[in-house]
């Protein structure tokens, strides 16, 4: 039910603008204000214990709601909360118009692949937890909490980076991503970027031999890479799911 959750949210983002449409509703993003508002005057609610407090509390929600949907409702009910909960969380394809790769890389991962493997391995509750993470960091309420945030994002991507970037070796040059992946699949949580844009880097040395010269053409060809790369993500997922 959450593959197929996950499929119907990535058709409607890819073929269509429904969901960019409904996210400008920002009502997430309002609830969290609204949460840290609340809490901010409070002498506890500093740093990692304020950000702890409002991603358990949308958590708590989060699960609460999705097991009374399961179990009091018809389970088509908690299957409309999980698509309707990921469309709020998956940032979908707007990454393709960043301007650098650094940024490309950076924008696949938080809006799209860490969204995807947390909501598939925690169903909603890990879709909304890292969403809320991102809300924090983009709102920048106050200097600790954002800071929190950020080393907390660097501990959710740690697992995705890696799994996206054996992709990139499985769909790009493998032969030249390889060795780079396995020197630094064990690098520690700051070392994301440095995997990540590393990684792509391998994969386009050998496109700039074919002449995959400018900026706009390695941007064209690496959202090329992360569109492949997620359909392996998909073909792997799918076989778990039916095995």
């Amino acid at each position: 039910m959450t593959f197929l959750a996950l499929m119907i949210v990535l058709a409607i983002d890819y073929f269509t603008s429904s969901a960019e449409r409904i996210r400008a509703n920002r009502w997430l993003a309002s609830g969290v204000t609204k949460v840290y508002s609340l809490f901010k005057s409070q002498a506890f609610f500093k740093g990692h214990l304020a950000l702890t407090l409002v991603l358990c509390l949308f958590a708590v929600v989060t699960a609460l709601i999705y097991a009374v949907l399961l179990s009091v409702f018809f389970k088509i009910f908690a299957f409309l909360f999980s698509i309707t909960v990921l469309i709020f969380c998956l940032q979908g394809f707007a990454f393709q118009k960043s301007e650098s790769i650094e940024t490309l890389l950076s924008h696949a991962v938080s809006h799209l692949f860490s969204v995807v493997f947390w909501f598939l391995l925690l169903g909603p509750v890990g879709a909304v937890v890292y969403h809320v993470n991102e809300i924090i960091i983009r709102e920048d309420y106050d200097d600790a909490v954002t800071s929190s945030a950020e080393m907390f994002r660097q501990v959710l991507d740690w697992l995705p980076v890696r799994l996206l970037t054996l992709a990139f070796a499985l769909v790009g040059h493998f032969s030249s991503v390889i060795g780079f992946w396995l020197d630094h699949v064990f690098s520690g949580f700051d070392q994301n970027e440095t995997m990540l844009v590393g990684s792509a880097q391998k994969v386009l040395a050998k496109e700039t031999e074919k002449e995959l010269a400018s900026l706009e053409e390695k941007c064209r060809y690496v959202y090329r890479l992360l569109q492949r790369s997620l359909i392996v993500w998909l073909i792997v997922i799918a076989l778990f799911v039916l095995l």
